[in-house]
């Protein structure tokens, strides 16, 4: 199968994948932790965070969402349900109703409670961890819910953060809201399914410089494409080693894994 890309042609079958990847090809920041370590404890917690941390990662990727008193937290869903047997959803309970809530994860049996935004920003210096911010909008106002990150961010982040952080989102109007309040330094990703045609007139409109795209809905072409123009893509949510090698290969900048100790088998060297 051929097709034409940037005004030459490409034999998709001539494609050659390279395997054996080890650290002197792959540096520590191209296996992030989804949402801490998804898979071994409940997501978005500190015991998710602390055991992306015990192994061996250097990222991870966290939600944030704001409580009903515009406090922030660490929650993906948009309701309590599957983490808490409850039918509630975080934008409609005060912060310290919130802190009481004990989750369980419904995949490992893990338990945690609910991560205040401050407090995890602590585990990050402790932890010497960089990250990535999604910030999820949910039942929550778009530009209500970006405002109060940035405005958060920078009362707390008087010394600079490890690393620059990034900043994602599936609701794209909130990266613009969120650089507009935001006082410090960041770096901006379109987070989508599926790559858009017009992925480079969308970054250059919301400012953004990476994509995070799903693994389940991009093609080899599309990472090709992408890579192309030189822009970083990142890919969610892999956690087959044999398909992490695969795109490393084809050039995916890094991937977000639940099991990420399964996927850095691939930095070790062959001997």
């Amino acid at each position: 199968m051929h097709y034409r890309l940037c005004g030459r042609q490409i034999n998709m079958a001539s494609i050659h994948l390279t395997t054996g990847v080890t650290t002197e090809a792959i540096s520590g920041d191209k296996v992030i932790g989804h949402r801490g370590a998804a898979g071994y404890q409940c997501e978005n917690t500190e015991e998710s965070i602390r055991h992306a941390h015990a192994i061996g990662l250097s990222w991870v990727e966290v939600d944030c969402m704001i409580s009903r008193d515009n406090q922030l937290l660490l929650f993906h869903d948009d309701n309590l349900s599957r983490l808490a047997n409850c039918d509630n959803a975080i934008p409609n309970m005060l912060y310290h109703d919130c802190m009481d809530i004990q989750l369980t994860s419904p995949c490992n049996g893990g338990r945690g409670g609910i991560l205040a935004f401050d407090r995890f920003v602590e585990l990050l210096h402790e932890l010497k961890l960089s990250v990535n911010l999604e910030i999820k909008i949910g039942l929550n106002d778009c530009k209500k819910t970006a405002e109060s990150l940035a405005l958060m961010m920078n009362k707390i982040y008087p010394i600079p953060p490890l690393s620059t952080p990034l900043i994602s989102s599936f609701d794209w109007q909130s990266l613009l809201y969120f650089q507009d309040k935001y006082n410090e330094s960041a770096k901006y990703a379109l987070l989508s399914e599926r790559l858009p045609i017009n992925y480079q007139y969308l970054l250059k409109k919301y400012n953004a410089t990476d994509l995070h795209l799903s693994a389940d809905h991009v093609s080899d072409f599309d990472v090709i494409e992408v890579k192309s123009h030189d822009i970083p893509l990142r890919l969610y949510t892999v956690n087959s080693v044999k398909l992490a090698e695969k795109l490393f290969a084809l050039g995916v900048d890094a991937v977000f894994s639940d099991y990420p100790d399964k996927i850095m088998t691939l930095f070790k060297n062959s001997d």
